[in-house]
């Protein structure tokens, strides 16, 4: 009995010296490490800069982790193509929600239907004919809402079913659907749930939430004669669930101008209620060998200045573009110009940086993602395992400064 007192007044004195020192009981470590090391890194270099900027954002995610409550906080990262098919993303995603909880899949989108490219995670189908349109070619095709992209027709009735996979990850209960004004109502339909819902005709979205979790749901737009109807996604979660509502929303070929000259992006932006946002854009300004880092800035400017409009109290990231070629035929030198302005803009203004440009290791980096095949064959975009790369690279970045935070609490 006296040797079982002694063992317990030491544990108890370890366990009173650590907490007394401060030691961090909650550091958020990644499930798979070694995604975020390779020869084409600079590990040193992978840190988010400017972490002032994310003091608010730290403290509302310790208190999710620490709390019991259903509390979400979201985050809604734009950007092109290597945002479109969530490649990066999906990593974040996972890495989040592992660790805080998993408050939604965040926004979807009829990729199948608009016939371009799709996560792995989502399949839509419609019986109707659809014409898409795109940031990047909005034209008398229709307009882009909240997932970058558009689809219309013009039926005075359409159909779009979308379903997600990993159903016991992905699953919903709650359920946002964004449109064009016009409609009559919007008849939401599962194997095991059937509900008309009347709209507004002058609304551009409706939320309501469904008496249990699905992962497949049909959709049927009722119009009338004088306008067709336009489908511009959904942003589903989960209604019982604390955790992180992670949007992706990406578009082939978009740069910030194109989002900035949006309106109806950024009329529906409000409804995702962001936490924080992440923007992920310059590969496609880079394709210009005379770009003007101050008409890059200007454009940078306009679009933080919307998010601020519309979240004032919401976190920006501001991510460098990652390493490309121009044509094939050389590093793109662009980026550089590209990279070095983001980071002064973001200090001068406040913002969170992370520079994925330097850490991937410039323009001599290039190279070496060509060489290790992480770079695709057009030398701009990435294999999976060059997207997988950034993915955990950013995570890892944002998992530093969260547990530096922590351990000072």
């Amino acid at each position: 009995m006296i040797l079982n007192n002694k063992y317990t007044l030491s544990l108890l004195f370890i366990l009173f010296f650590t907490i007394s020192n401060g030691q961090n009981t909650m550091i958020w470590k990644l499930n798979n490490p070694q995604l975020a090391k390779s020869k084409a890194i600079d590990s040193t270099l992978n840190t988010l800069e400017n972490t002032k900027s994310l003091v608010n954002l730290f403290e509302k995610l310790y208190l999710l982790k620490t709390d019991t409550s259903n509390q979400k906080i979201v985050f809604t990262h734009i950007g092109d193509s290597h945002i479109q098919a969530d490649k990066i993303t999906s990593i974040l995603r996972n890495e989040f929600q592992d660790y805080f909880g998993n408050g939604g899949r965040g926004v979807l989108f009829a990729f199948q239907v608009a016939k371009t490219n799709s996560p792995l995670d989502i399949v839509s189908y419609s019986s109707n004919q659809w014409v898409s349109s795109r940031l990047s070619k909005i034209s008398q095709a229709g307009n882009c809402g909240i997932t970058a992209y558009g689809i219309k027709t013009n039926p005075n009735e359409a159909t779009i079913e979308l379903e997600v996979k990993d159903s016991l990850k992905n699953s919903f209960d709650q359920l946002s659907i964004f449109y064009a004004k016009g409609l009559k109502s919007i008849l939401i339909e599962s194997a095991i749930f059937k509900k008309v819902q009347i709209v507004d005709s002058n609304s551009q979205f409706t939320s309501l939430a469904l008496p249990s979790l699905h992962s497949k749901i049909k959709l049927t737009f009722a119009g009338n004669q004088c306008q067709p109807i336009e489908f511009f996604g959904l942003s589903v979660s989960k209604n019982k669930e604390k955790g992180i509502v992670y949007h992706s929303i990406g578009s082939n070929g978009a740069k910030i101008s194109d989002y900035n000259e949006a309106p109806l992006f950024w009329e529906q932006l409000p409804e995702l209620k962001s936490d924080c946002f992440l923007i992920s854009l310059g590969t496609n300004e880079a394709q210009n060998q005379n770009l003007s880092a101050e008409l890059y800035i200007n454009q940078l400017k306009i679009m933080v200045e919307k998010i601020k409009i519309i979240s004032p109290d919401a976190a920006v990231i501001v991510l460098s573009p990652p390493v490309s070629y121009f044509k094939k035929m050389k590093p793109n030198k662009s980026l550089p110009i590209i990279a070095t302005s983001i980071k002064e803009f973001c200090y001068q203004n406040n913002l969170a940086f992370w520079d994925f440009f330097q850490i991937s290791k410039g323009l001599r980096g290039a190279g070496m993602w060509r060489k290790l095949k992480l770079l695709n064959t057009d030398l701009v975009h990435f294999t999976n395992a060059g997207y997988a790369i950034q993915g955990a690279l950013l995570a890892e970045a944002f998992a530093k400064s969260f547990n530096e935070f922590t351990s000072k609490k």
